[in-house]
């Protein structure tokens, strides 16, 4: 367990400071930027997910003299039809972030052991709205959250971690981070002297264990592909942590069953919206 590791490393820090994506929160899609395709096709918007991409590379070469971008920046690079689906966004986002229990475990053993926690992120989603993703999904108790955006600094470069120590007016060596980037959260950590822990994503840690699943997305790299596994490796997370096996039938519909009912419902909605066919009718045995 995740937890039993740290433990002593948490028992000889005073100040816990943990990362956001893919260590407390975790997003049921294998690629992150999935979420935009989902935002497309919940809006009927063919194409949108492009444009979302090409606006936040156009919006990081105008303000390059900043380290970080916000997110009404990249907005801004969209046209004014575009533009209207960030409420969309941040509306999905809050929804499918989903707490990560293992991290959850380190979290509220450190408040238990009285140790000041930060929250430090790299991230454009504005402060306020992470903020109460958190606390609605269950991390209550930290002191503040540092979000690279907000302080134009980020966690890659090290310039945020000297902020946050800075800003507290505490010795480096006093920190601990938890994250699960070896570069932004672990290298640049240490070298602005904080001590620091690489916690691996749950997805990579899923597909180290299931190889074939890591070979079947690797062949099938689809939206579909990555929401379907998301869920899977959701599950998989929870059960592990809560030491349950679920029924065997459960797990087949949840692994088979599920996708291949999704699969073959989008191969009907493809070729009706192909063939211009205006309605689609359902017959069930028991209709």
């Amino acid at each position: 367990m995740f937890l039993d590791e740290i433990k002593p490393l948490v028992d000889t820090h005073t100040i816990i400071t943990f990362d956001i994506f893919d260590t407390l929160l975790i997003r049921p899609y294998v690629r992150p930027t999935d979420l935009f395709l989902h935002v497309e096709k919940l809006e009927k918007q063919p194409g949108w997910a492009k444009h979302r991409r090409q606006a936040e590379d156009a919006a990081r070469r105008k303000y390059s003299q900043h380290e970080d971008i916000t997110l009404d920046e990249i907005y801004q690079e969209l046209s004014p039809s575009d533009a209207a689906f960030k409420q969309t966004e941040l509306d999905l986002e809050c929804q499918t972030l989903q707490p990560n229990p293992e991290v959850k475990q380190v979290f509220d053993y450190a408040l238990q052991q009285g140790k000041r926690i930060f929250i430090v992120s790299d991230m454009y989603l504005p402060k306020e709205f992470l903020t109460e993703v958190l606390h609605k999904k269950g991390y209550r108790g930290f002191e503040k959250l540092y979000v690279s955006n907000a302080v134009r600094k980020l966690k890659g470069t090290g310039a945020l971690y000297r902020h946050v120590a800075q800003e507290l007016n505490q010795a480096p060596a006093n920190f601990l981070h938890i994250g699960d980037n070896l570069k932004s959260d672990v290298r640049r950590a240490k070298e602005a002297g904080w001590d620091a822990v690489y916690y691996p994503s749950v997805a990579s840690q899923y597909f180290a264990a299931h190889p074939r699943e890591k070979r079947f997305f690797k062949q099938n790299p689809s939206y579909e592909a990555s929401v379907s596994l998301g869920m899977q490796i959701l599950a998989w997370q929870k059960a592990r942590m809560e030491e349950t096996i679920q029924p065997y039938f459960y797990r087949l519909g949840y692994t088979v069953g599920g996708p291949v009912a999704y699969g073959f419902a989008r191969w009907i909605e493809q070729r009706a919206l192909n063939n211009h066919t205006p309605n689609v009718f359902f017959a069930a045995r028991d209709g």
